[in-house]
């Protein structure tokens, strides 16, 4: 081992500012909300019902995900969702399949 050098990781902690988000929501024309929910789904009811400590901890892990490998990249090891993750998240169940969990 080389010595001098240190093996610290640094991590930076992001405090969003969700107010321009409020502001961009007030530009969406009435007519194009429907386009809006159908393209994104719920994302900006979602957005505005995260507590502080909720969007401080979404931005970190974030920092983390690959988006190519679809999970996050931690030093030691990945971490992504399981078939039973996306049978939950989805609400669909897997053809042939006993459930996961009863």
């Amino acid at each position: 081992m080389r010595t001098g050098l240190k093996n610290n990781i640094a991590y930076s902690f992001f405090d969003p500012e969700i107010g321009v988000l409020k502001d961009m929501v007030a530009l969406i024309t009435p007519d194009h909300v429907g386009m809006f929910r159908e393209s994104y789904g719920g994302i900006l009811k979602t957005i505005f019902r995260l507590t502080d400590c909720d969007r401080s901890a979404i931005h970190t892990l974030l920092q983390f995900y690959d988006p190519g490998l679809r999970c996050f990249v931690f030093p030691d090891y990945l971490l992504g969702p399981l078939m039973e993750d996306y049978v939950s998240i989805l609400g669909i169940q897997i053809r042939d399949q006993i459930p996961f969990h009863v």
